[in-house]
């Protein structure tokens, strides 16, 4: 859990543990039913009804903007995520990957939009954070799960095709994804082995999970790397 001060940090007494360092994210949602009695009033315990809309608010936006900073921040040769930030067309792309998903999550779960503006300004926010030292490699590393059907990237981009919405930015990130090329990240390696091997369309329908279904979604991230 996030510590509950912005940049708190701690190290042992013999200085043997490296500072240990937080965005300061202050909620941790909790189902309200899984509760037997009344539930304690502790700052930053925040029930909720639904946890699965939650889980997917947080993986499909706050995962999706940090890994959207990675993917298209490495194109550019960064190492650290506060450098992708303070670079406008990777914070646009990345900033507009979130908006996409943020308003694709709002459809299907029907968070109100107020709220999930908020919920926006605070993911960038607490990105925002130079002295975190956040890296492109620990955002973007195992691209391989990442670009799973369900996980941060290709879940939201068809939870907008679901819902009549454009995502270019998200099939960006996407193409982006499948060029993620850090030394040591076997997974990456997989990634682009496997484009190498089989073709962009072929690779993105394996490592995706898509179907003849979402042929124009594949088009679009074929093209899209071919334009990177």
């Amino acid at each position: 859990m996030a510590a509950l001060c912005p940049r708190w940090e701690t190290a042992s007494t013999t200085g043997a543990l490296p500072p240990i360092r937080s965005n300061g994210y202050p909620d941790l949602f909790v189902d309200r039913c899984a509760f037997r009695g009344p539930i304690p009033a502790v700052p930053g315990l925040v029930p909720v009804d639904d946890l699965r809309a939650q889980e997917a608010r947080k993986i499909y936006t706050y995962n999706t903007f940090h890994a959207s900073l990675a993917y298209l921040g490495a194109l550019r040769g960064y190492t650290l995520a506060a450098e992708c930030l303070a670079d406008p067309e990777v914070r646009a792309g990345a900033r507009g990957a979130l908006e996409e998903a943020a308003r694709a999550v709002r459809a299907e779960y029907g968070f109100e939009r107020g709220e999930m503006a908020r919920w926006v300004e605070n993911t960038v926010r607490y990105t925002d954070l130079p002295d975190l030292g956040d890296t492109v490699r620990r955002h973007g590393a195992d691209p391989r799960r990442k670009l799973r059907r369900q996980d941060r990237l290709v879940g939201p981009l068809l939870l907008a095709r679901k819902h009549g919405q454009e995502a270019s930015h998200l099939v960006r990130v996407a193409a982006a994804a499948l060029r993620f090329n850090v030394p040591g990240d076997l997974s990456a390696a997989y990634v682009r082995e496997r484009v190498a091997a089989m073709g962009v369309e072929a690779a993105v329908r394996e490592l995706c999970g898509l179907g003849d279904a979402e042929a124009g979604l594949i088009a679009e991230i074929v093209m899209a790397y071919g334009e990177e």
